[in-house]
């Protein structure tokens, strides 16, 4: 059986970023800038999860495009990055968790 998909749009702490790879097969290492519009949308589109912070900007539009995409965990304090849109997914199969 394969590992999900994971997107992580920023760098974690390191012992979060360890214990990934047992769990998951990372699609894209985080870097120390903040992912483009594009690079957001590309890594929604493929993952199955995503790890996110609060300077992220999650909305319909984003997620019109991750038809794979079954959970997103926000790594922050709040969740003003998100609209009213990722608590429930357009046909309820999937739910945001807030970390």
């Amino acid at each position: 059986m394969t590992s999900p998909t994971l997107y992580i749009t920023r760098q974690l702490p390191p012992p979060v970023l360890e214990a990934i790879p047992r769990h998951y097969q990372v699609l894209v290492q985080p870097e120390g800038q903040p992912p483009t519009a594009e690079e957001l949308r590309q890594g929604f589109a493929q993952a199955d999860a995503v790890i996110c912070t609060l300077t992220d900007r999650i909305d319909a539009s984003l997620l019109a495009q991750a038809s794979k995409l079954r959970v997103i965990a926000n790594y922050a304090v709040g969740y003003n990055n998100m609209t009213r849109c990722c608590a429930l997914r357009f046909d309820g199969s999937w739910r945001t968790i807030f970390l």
